[in-house]
């Protein structure tokens, strides 16, 4: 999965994407997919990727937060019709330091004036501005509180948060060359949806799986959907855990009976691996 070469740089497939990208479509054409997106593309890559008429990306998955705000490629997305979804919607302490992301004073101040709590604060802005997130956790009363709560944030609140110093924090040099990705360039939280740019309707929150571990993942979807009443799992192949997650998915459909439409699945094609054929089960 992880091919490189004697500089220690990933080897990419040498398919354009646009190939894949057809592959894609007619997969969801076929009805095995609801609609087809991608992740961390900017909007010329998208552009490129879709010349000649191809079906645009329903939705662009990409690092926003408070801290990192995205507000250039947001207003792209919404020119081409493309929804966003935030990863890491709540920061990073790891990679801000333990006083930013929701330690930080700024939010902390935002979370008290609101009544919210700081990580509720960092859900409240992004979906102010139009993004669907998808908050990681595994802790059930964490689950829980990501989901259980009425926006609140005004205008004043909104512009304070805006004010926020920017920094991205995942940038990896998985691009051809070894090169950066990026090179700079109802209040019912549970119900309500966005609606994509091809009909469809995803529900803007959801649970983030990434880097969760095995069979404590399991957990954390099967009480995301069962016990907290989401019904957007994000995950993807190279997470590592999508047996895990699969295993929560069916445990839940099986004890709450809900039909498999009503639950709002994401997967991703590997970046090096991407061929047309690779697109099927």
């Amino acid at each position: 999965m992880f091919p490189k070469d004697k500089d220690g740089n990933l080897l990419h497939r040498d398919v354009p994407l646009s190939d894949t990208w057809k592959a894609l479509m007619q997969e969801k054409k076929a009805g095995k997919v609801r609609s087809i997106g991608v992740s961390n593309f900017s909007a010329q890559e998208i552009k490129d990727m879709t010349q000649g008429g191809a079906e645009m990306p329903a939705v662009n998955q990409v690092e926003a937060h408070v801290f990192w705000n995205q507000e250039k490629l947001r207003k792209e997305m919404q020119e081409l019709g493309v929804a966003v979804v935030a990863y890491s919607p709540l920061g990073n302490s790891g990679f801000h330091g333990e006083k930013s992301g929701i330690s930080s004073d700024l939010v902390g101040e935002v979370a008290k004036e609101s009544g919210l709590t700081p990580a509720q604060v960092m859900l409240n802005y992004l979906i102010n501005k139009d993004f669907i997130v998808i908050p990681k956790s595994v802790t059930p009363a964490r689950i829980d509180s990501n989901a259980n709560w009425e926006l609140k944030l005004n205008n004043e609140q909104m512009a304070k948060l805006d004010t926020a110093p920017q920094k991205r924090l995942t940038d990896f040099p998985f691009r051809p060359g070894g090169k950066f990705f990026f090179s700079e360039e109802n209040n019912n939280l549970k119900t309500m949806t966005k609606k994509l740019n091809d009909g469809t309707e995803m529900p803007i929150m959801g649970l983030g799986t990434w880097q969760s571990k095995p069979k404590e993942v399991e957990e954390a979807v099967y009480h995301a959907i069962c016990k907290t009443g989401v019904r957007h799992i994000d995950a993807a192949q190279i997470y590592g855990n999508q047996d895990e997650v699969g295993t929560g998915v069916n445990r839940a459909l099986k004890d709450t009976g809900l039909k498999r439409e009503e639950l709002w699945v994401t997967s991703k094609v590997w970046m090096v691996d991407f061929a047309p054929e690779d697109v099927g089960p």
